[in-house]
């Protein structure tokens, strides 16, 4: 039996298949603890390192959600500064780089 039988909702309602992301899985099937480096971890990783930094500067440095959220964002954006400063720079080289 596939699951759209058991199912048949989550075509219509669920486009993400965010009920099926959170039904019991196999053991068998989950990774054995050793981190997979992958893209889907990198963004899961970024996403909670950043609510979590979200609520530590609305709670713990009592500036509230709002004042909170403007500061995790401005923190947020100086992390991936290098990189964009790095971005910027070889899209400049490439540019001169191009003949006349």
């Amino acid at each position: 039996m596939s699951s759209i039988d058991q199912l048949p909702w989550t075509d219509s309602n669920d486009t993400l298949s965010s009920f099926m992301a959170s039904m019991p899985k196999d053991v068998h099937n989950l990774i054995g603890g050793q981190s997979t480096y992958g893209f889907h971890e990198y963004v899961c990783f970024l996403d909670t390192t950043f609510y979590d930094m979200w609520l530590t500067c609305g709670d713990t440095w009592g500036l509230g959600l709002g004042l909170g959220l403007m500061a995790s964002s401005l923190l947020t954006r100086l992390v991936f500064v290098p990189s964009m400063i790095y971005a910027q720079a070889s899209g400049l080289k490439m540019k001169l780089m191009q003949p006349d």
